[in-house]
This record gives C-alpha cells, structure tokens and sequence, in this order.
C-alpha cells in the first residue's frame, strides 16, 4: 500500500508538473505573440516594424506556439508566400488553436478568425470569421474591431454596410489609435465610401497612419502628393513616402517608385533604378511589376531586348491574374516580333484566357476579328458573332 501510494503521489505530482509547464509555455508563447501583434499592428503606440514583428512569431512559432503561426503565416501570406502561409496555418490547428479559442482565449479567436478567412486548416466560412473577430472584440481588441469593420466593408459573413464598416475603423481608430484604421477610414474618404469624397481628410489620416510607420499608408500618402490630390502636387514628397513604403518592403509602393523613375517624374528618366525596384517588387509576386519587367524585356529598356525572358514575366504576371499580360502574350504570338512567324494556338488561347479570367471587352473583340477576318486562315462567322455578341454584353 506504501508503493501504491507513493506511485499516486507521483503521477499526480507529474500530472500537475506537466499542466504548470504547459499553462507557463502559453503565457510566454501569448506574451510573444502578443508583443508581435503590437509590431504588426502598432498597438500600444508601437511603432511598425514587421522586422520585429517577424522574429517575435518565428521565435514562437519555434516553441510551438499556434497564434504566432497564424500571424507569420499572415505575413508570409502577404508577401506572397502562399504555401508557407498555408502550412503555418495547418500547423497551428493541429496546435490547438480551436481549442484554444472554444476556451475563450482572446488572441485564439483572433488567430481562428484569419483562418476561417483565408481557409488555412478548416474550410473558408465569413460567417465564422466574423463570429470570432466578435467574440475577441469583446476583450476590446482592437484587431478584431477593425476585422469587424472590414467584414462590413467587404461583406464578409455579413451584409455589405459602409456605414457599419466606417463605424467599426473610427472605434479602433480613435479609441486604440489603430494605424491600419487610420488607413482604412482615408481610403473611405478617398473613395466616397460611407462618407463624401474628402481628400484633405484622405490626406490627413493617411498621414497620420503613415507617421507610424503603416507601409501601406505611406504608399497611399506617395499616391497623393504624386496626383495632387488633397494637397499640392510634389514629387519630392512623393518620392520621400514611396521609399519609406518600398524600403520595408512593400511591394505595391516599389511599383510606385519604379513608374516615377521610368516616367521621369520629378527625376530623370532612369530604366536602371526603375527596374531594380519593379524587380523587388515583382520577386514577391506582383502581378504589375511583373508585367513591366516584361515590358522592358520587350522594349529594351535599361536591358538587353530578349523576347524569351519577356514572354516568361509575362506568362509570371497572367498567373497572378493581369489582364495587360495575357494580351501581350496574345500579341506577341499573333506575329513573332524576332522572326515574323507567329502561332494561332497560343495567340487565340490568351486571347479566350483574358476573356474568361477578366471578361475582357478588348480581348473578346480581338477574337471575334480573328474569326471574321481569318487573320489565321481561320473563318468562322458564327464564332465571330460570338465573341462580338459577348464583347457588347461586356461593354454594357
């Protein structure tokens, strides 16, 4: 009876050993995760940093942290790096993150939420997500309050409501000084969305977003002073947020310092630097910079003229969903531009690819010429009627 006892006594002591260790990794791994959370979002007057914020997540992630894998896989995601996103969200439901998140923990339903809305690890459900950005905005989070207001001006899980949206970014914006709120209000006020057009509001709060390091807000605020709009054209200004934005890495506003230097705006014309930002930029999947560094292989411009590459940017930027890229493609293989030899297959395919993946009116119109005028030897009147018919119900 000794022994046994002694035996007891020691798988409980275990037991307890094992609930202290684990309950004392969750609160370091939500300590991590949340000091993460406070460099991705700028919560807390945190300046941005995803720097900072990415080692935060890998170094919880490395103690098995769910949460941490959920905001990498969010970065990762946002840098187009899909299949890392996706399995990082894998991980963290086999982590136990619904378990987490049906025991009330506020960063879990937060973490839950993004999965349900990208379906990493369970199936997409808006209706889901939103029901877990409400149950953390009950904690006050203010991520999910901004989730919330995204989830109306999107109609995501429920009806599209501008108003509502507007409501919900004011409340992070104004109560937790949310700079991605402050971004996403400048952009209502710059699109006349749940309130009138208003670009000296749209400048002033993407100001503000920017000032707190938000890339995307400092990209926005590059667009105003390039167009003029809210505030007096000024190129320099212009110039000084784009590279702000591009500097940390943000792939939109290196699209955005690459047209100033290929257009010469406010600086000379130079293909050397242009290309070195779109390159940046089109290396993290960006359908735009992709298209230009075809464009420059094409044309030449600050490179050696080489069809072959061009073609291999152009097929890259069709794959991440650009229009103008399929066409070029079209256009390229209508009449070779190296040989004069050109290939009616692959012409007519990006052609119906460009139509079908963007209903495209020039696309369908360029079809039906095809099949009208038998640009390939190819004459068939009713595929001709066709594809006008569908170009004039798309234009309509």
């Amino acid at each position: 009876q000794y022994y046994l006892f002694l035996f007891l006594l020691i798988q409980i002591f275990h037991f307890f050993f094992i609930f202290f260790l684990v309950f004392i990794m969750s609160v370091v791994n939500n300590k991590k995760c949340k000091e993460g959370l406070s460099y991705l979002y700028g919560l807390n007057r945190t300046i941005v940093d995803l720097r900072k914020a990415f080692e935060c997540f890998e170094e919880g992630v490395s103690n098995s942290s769910p949460t941490c894998c959920v905001f990498l896989g969010k970065i990762k995601k946002e840098q187009k790096n899909e299949i890392e996103a996706k399995e990082l969200g894998i991980k963290a439901i086999e982590l136990g993150l619904k378990t987490h998140a049906s025991n009330g923990d506020e960063i879990s339903l937060l973490a839950l939420g993004f999965l349900f809305w990208w379906g990493y690890g369970v199936p997409v459900d808006d209706y889901e997500a939103i029901r877990c950005f409400q149950a953390a905005e009950k904690f006050n989070n203010p991520i999910a309050v901004n989730c919330i207001g995204y989830s109306y001006f999107h109609g995501k899980g429920v009806a599209q409501n501008y108003s509502e949206s507007m409501r919900f970014y004011l409340r992070a914006s104004s109560e937790y000084d949310l700079p991605h709120s402050h971004f996403n209000i400048a952009i209502m006020y710059e699109l006349g969305l749940g309130a009138p057009v208003d670009y000296k509001k749209s400048f002033q709060l993407f100001a503000k977003a920017a000032n707190q390091n938000d890339s995307d807000a400092q990209n926005s605020l590059g667009g105003l002073y390039e167009r003029g709009r809210g505030v007096d054209q000024d190129y320099s200004q212009a110039i000084y947020w784009y590279q702000k934005s591009a500097e940390q890495n943000n792939p939109s506003a290196q699209v955005s310092l690459g047209i100033i230097y290929w257009m010469g705006y406010g600086v000379p014309v130079d293909f050397k630097i242009s290309g070195e930002w779109m390159m940046r930029s089109a290396l993290q999947n960006n359908a735009t910079a992709q298209y230009n560094i075809g464009l420059m292989y094409f044309s030449g411009l600050g490179v050696t003229r080489d069809v072959s590459i061009a073609i291999e940017w152009f097929i890259k930027s069709s794959t991440n969903g650009d229009c103008e890229a399929k066409r070029k493609l079209s256009y390229i293989y209508r009449k070779d531009p190296d040989n004069g030899s050109s290939d009616s297959e692959k012409c007519i395919y990006w052609l119906k690819k460009a139509s079908a993946d963007h209903d495209d009116v020039q696309s369908q119109y360029e079809l039906g010429l095809i099949y009208f005028s038998g640009s390939f030897d190819i004459v068939d009147k009713e595929e001709a009627k066709k594809w006008f018919f569908a170009c004039v119900q798309s234009h309509e």
